[in-house]
């Protein structure tokens, strides 16, 4: 089952992938060819933290998308990343921060963890020193579409719980950013692409009249982006083989004939 969702989620990214070269062409028309657009998945991890928050720990978690490019000339790029999973929180959060309290007083050694899931937008202006490395800039648009908190520590009998609280509604919809991206790119520049992005949003999470004190959102994010063409070359030469055999099968078949 794990291996059916993997591979269902995967196809999602390629086709995503395969629709934003669509885009750019659709917009472009014939005044660009297929060499200047780049598009793949983005593979990697957010640390996160809160601003403004105190005695906190960073928060890790995996992150998945696509991207799509435009190559302007060799020293300039124009980049988009659409993560459809991207968390931010923070670990070990401050009581000041808290929604609601901790439910259970015989708790001993409680944490508070917050948990906000986003999807993200993040177009970028690349500056290539190198074929294979950049430096990137740009906006930041999330949307929030889950948030948690979650009390974790020892009960009455020294065994492990927790409680979990829907903070939703608690948390406001859209925040604005600005990011900085390093990127590595292998095989001079057509290969898989390193990204070490830095990533400050400006708008304060929380909203309501018991919202705890006002924070802002930040992560350092660690991934790869697999062009599409990483992937489709992969598939081809995997099904060389099986075509090339049967393609000798039809001759000697011919042949006895």
């Amino acid at each position: 089952m794990k291996k059916f969702t993997l591979l269902l989620l995967m196809s999602f990214l390629v086709v995503n992938a395969a629709q934003s070269q669509a885009m750019w062409l659709l917009l472009f028309g014939s005044n660009i060819t297929n060499p200047r657009i780049t598009s793949g998945i983005q593979l990697g991890a957010n640390i996160s933290f809160l601003e403004k928050t105190p005695t906190q720990k960073p928060s890790g978690t995996f992150s998945i998308g696509a991207y799509t490019g435009y190559i302007i000339n060799e020293k300039w790029q124009v980049k988009a990343f659409f993560m459809f999973k991207s968390n931010r929180g923070a670990r070990d959060i401050d009581t000041t921060a808290e929604f609601y309290p901790n439910p259970d007083t015989s708790m001993t050694g409680p944490k508070l963890e917050r948990r906000l899931s986003y999807m993200d937008f993040a177009p970028e202006i690349h500056y290539f020193f190198t074929k294979s490395f950049s430096i990137g800039l740009g906006p930041l648009f999330s949307l929030n579409i889950k948030a948690r908190d979650t009390w974790t520590g020892k009960g009455a009998d020294d065994a492990e719980v927790s409680y979990e609280y829907n903070v939703y509604k608690q948390i406001n919809r859209i925040d604005v950013g600005a990011v900085i991206d390093i990127q590595y790119t292998m095989r001079k520049g057509k290969g898989i692409a390193w990204n070490l992005r830095y990533a400050q949003g400006f708008i304060n999470p929380y909203k309501g009249s018991n919202a705890p004190p006002a924070a802002l959102n930040a992560y350092v994010y660690l991934g790869a982006g697999i062009p599409l063409t990483e992937i489709t070359d992969k598939f081809v030469k995997s099904d060389k083989p099986k075509k090339q055999k049967k393609e000798k099968e039809k001759k000697q078949k011919a042949e006895k004939k």
